[in-house]
């Protein structure tokens, strides 16, 4: 059968699956057409009736094998489930749920973004994101900010504005713009951040530097 095998392995020719595609080519192969003799499809089939019934040596057939990508079955998302489940919400109208709103705010060279999250008792509502765009220090960019975050929004005969705000302050040279944009805000709960990393860390910190006035925010990553 290898020899069977080897012959139709010369004679085969790669035919596109995807005429359309232009400029690149993928291929893949899989041990169904190697001649070699621990390839048999006698082999094959008893290595996968050995692996089907174990997730990880069954991952590792298809793979290595059958040359195809594994995807586990939780990871399969119904899209037209998934899209039914959207609620339109934003600044307006604010979600009934939402009890407080943060800021996030992240300080490019030519740009300030900013996120607008709204927390629920146990949701949270990712209502706006906005860009105030300019260098970075043009004292313009942060009159703009400061009226950004004395924005107010009523809703449902409720009136929110932003309780708090962090302003990513890092390392380079933003610190210092930042940290003493925030200083002279610390009563309106909007302060300088700068994200750490570590699992046994607080959620929370203060800075150890003197005089930095920033707050650590722990961000978990995988």
């Amino acid at each position: 059968m290898s020899g069977i095998r080897w012959g139709w392995s010369r004679r085969g020719v790669w035919r596109a699956t995807a005429p359309h595609v232009r400029g690149h080519a993928g291929f893949r192969l899989n041990a169904l057409v190697s001649p070699h003799v621990n390839a048999s499809w006698g082999r094959l089939a008893r290595e996968f009736l050995a692996a089907k019934d174990d997730p990880a040596t069954l991952q590792t057939f298809t793979n290595t094998l059958l040359g195809q990508p594994w995807r586990e079955a939780a990871d399969e998302i119904d899209e037209g489930a998934l899209a039914n489940r959207r609620e339109p919400f934003g600044l307006g109208p604010i979600p009934p749920k939402v009890l407080s709103i943060t800021v996030g705010v992240d300080c490019q060279d030519d740009r300030l973004e900013c996120v607008f999250v709204g927390h629920g008792a146990d949701e949270t509502f990712v209502l706006a994101h906005q860009v105030i765009w300019g260098p970075i220090d043009d004292d313009a960019v942060w009159r703009d900010l400061d009226a950004l975050l004395r924005s107010s929004w009523r809703s449902d005969g409720r009136l929110h504005r932003v309780d708090a705000a962090v302003i990513d302050a890092g390392d380079g040279g933003h610190r210092d713009i930042v940290t003493s944009f925030t200083r002279a805000r610390f009563g309106r709960h909007i302060v300088a951040g700068k994200g750490v990393s570590g699992f046994s860390r607080p959620g929370l910190q203060r800075s150890t530097t003197k005089g930095g006035g920033r707050s650590c925010l722990s961000v978990w990553t995988r």
